[in-house]
């Protein structure tokens, strides 16, 4: 019985192991319920957990080195509050969470969050380095009201963030990478980003204001007054029980 225990756990920690993504210039390890593809420039990784792939997303982009291509530079620019539109085309500017540098196997990078800089109810984290010939840039983007739900698969792929790209342009083997022109962020993230992320996503558990379940249905006042209605129709029901 035990032995039979034991394989089965032993089944279960192999099968639900993480594998291990690379393109031509990074690898990490990706939980199993995620998948990649590239799309022109970038790679992107969705879940299929939840099978809302609207959720989170996870994308991958590099371009040659320019002269904007700086950890300095990287971390000034996300130290500032993007000037952005809504799906209702008004402009709001996105939130800085925190901003800093780390290392990571090895590797310099800066790491930052915002809310809003890509879509107005995500949040995304960037990781953007340099190396030798390349600008590196890796974004975790998930809706604010299922972040802590995906923020573990974003740590994990984090933490194992490795830079395999060459020293020599002509050795990443044809692989898909932006001119030297503007910096990493530069590139159209919002061009993959799935169809739909725009829109007001209240019937994925969360409103514009960040309230969800009844309360993002109904208001304060709205609950307020579903509570008394219950709180009624209970001492009714108490007091007919009591006769």
């Amino acid at each position: 019985m035990r032995s039979l225990i034991f394989s089965s756990l032993l089944f279960f920690a192999i099968t639900t192991q993480a594998k291990v993504f690379s393109n031509s210039y990074v690898s990490f390890e990706l939980p199993p319920n995620w998948t990649c593809k590239q799309e022109g420039y970038e790679h992107v990784c969705i879940n299929k957990f939840s099978k809302k792939e609207k959720e989170a997303i996870i994308i991958l982009t590099a371009k040659k080195k320019g002269p904007q291509d700086s950890l300095a530079n990287y971390e000034s620019h996300l130290k500032t509050p993007r000037g952005m539109k809504n799906y209702k085309n008004i402009p709001y500017s996105s939130k800085v969470k925190i901003v800093k540098k780390r290392k990571i196997n090895g590797v310099d990078w800066v790491d930052g969050v915002h809310l809003g800089s890509e879509v107005e109810t995500y949040y995304t984290r960037y990781a953007a380095t340099v190396k030798d010939s390349l600008g590196i840039l890796v974004t975790f983007s998930a809706h604010k009201d299922h972040y802590s739900k995906y923020s573990n698969d974003f740590m994990k792929a984090i933490q194992t963030l490795k830079v395999i790209a060459p020293k020599g342009l002509g050795s990443l083997g044809g692989a898909s990478i932006r001119s030297s022109k503007g910096d990493v962020f530069a590139g159209g993230l919002s061009d993959v980003l799935p169809e739909g992320m725009y829109g007001d996503l209240d019937g994925q558990g969360g409103s514009l204001d960040g309230e969800s379940g009844l309360m993002g249905a109904l208001g304060s006042r709205g609950l307020i007054g579903l509570l008394l209605l219950l709180i009624t129709g209970l001492g009714v029901f108490i007091y007919v029980r009591s006769r």
